[in-house]
């Protein structure tokens, strides 16, 4: 009978701590998402901070958006984070490429419609130049 005691006793002891390293990795779940919170909102106030209008520093800001976020999200992120930060990336990678093929067209297209008008050719460039750089 006292050994029936002590194994009853260990397979309490054991769902313990069973639950107790449960609660803890629950802990430093949000620990960590609260970290990542904060680093999120530090990348954030790079865009704000930047001077809305200057394009080279919009462009440096977003640079530097981007690395900050990556690296919050590789440092403090959770596995599905991290997935959805990659996919979003290589999505915006083949959004771009996809970007850069329609300038192409529209380049060649205002070069076709306006031969010999200069004026209407750089008006037709400049917004081809426009397109590029929206979001």
């Amino acid at each position: 009978m006292f050994v029936g005691v002590i194994v009853v006793a260990i397979i309490m002891l054991v769902v313990l701590l069973i639950v107790v390293a449960s609660q803890q990795m629950q802990i430093n779940e949000i620990n960590r998402q609260d970290i990542l919170e904060v680093e999120l909102t530090k990348c954030s106030f790079i865009i704000a901070n930047s001077n809305p209008f200057s394009m080279d520093s919009q462009n440096q800001a977003e640079i530097e958006w981007e690395n900050c976020f990556t690296a919050a999200i590789e440092e403090h992120g959770n596995d599905e984070q991290k997935l959805q930060w990659e996919n979003s990336q290589v999505e915006k990678q083949q959004n771009q490429e996809n970007k850069n093929e329609m300038a192409i067209l529209m380049i060649q297209d205002c070069r076709q419609k306006y031969i010999g008008q200069i004026q209407e050719m750089n008006d037709c460039l400049d917004d081809v130049e426009f397109f590029r750089y929206m979001p």
